[in-house]
């Protein structure tokens, strides 16, 4: 499953990519966004190594572009372009307030499936027709 995490960087961003660490078998990053941290930034990309990486911050992603095989991307269009991307199975949104709303606005108009991680019980589930809590009553 082709993974796109909105605020890679942040804590809650460290949650989920210790669940796709876990379940990488079944799990693959495929893009990462990110306002202006480079170093974890560059961790993340060392690590899961994912196809895509959108940078918020415009001097960042000009510092960055060219330092790495994978593609850096900058602008709303980009932005909206790689949420939009055929091979993003699941969107996950770890940006707190109002600084994620962009992007989560951006993502609605694709018809995902539902998603959730639980990093306790290292679960993932992905259902279309109901919230996997009232399912499953574990997320």
């Amino acid at each position: 499953m082709n993974i796109l995490l909105l605020g890679a960087t942040g804590s809650i961003g460290d949650s989920v990519l210790r669940v796709i660490e876990e379940n990488h078998s079944e799990l693959n990053l495929f893009g990462i966004t990110f306002h202006k941290n480079i170093n974890k930034s560059q961790e993340i990309i060392k690590d899961f190594k994912p196809q895509f990486a959108y940078v918020e911050d415009r001097s960042t992603f000009e510092d960055l572009k060219d330092t790495s095989d994978i593609t850096f991307l900058n602008g709303d269009s980009s932005l909206k372009e790689l949420i939009e991307h055929d091979d993003v199975d699941v969107i996950i949104s770890a940006i707190s307030g109002f600084a994620g709303l962009k992007a989560t606005y951006l993502a609605r108009p694709k018809s995902y499936p539902f998603s959730c991680l639980d990093r306790k019980k290292n679960i993932t589930c992905k259902q279309r027709k109901y919230c996997c809590r009232r399912r499953f009553n574990h997320c």
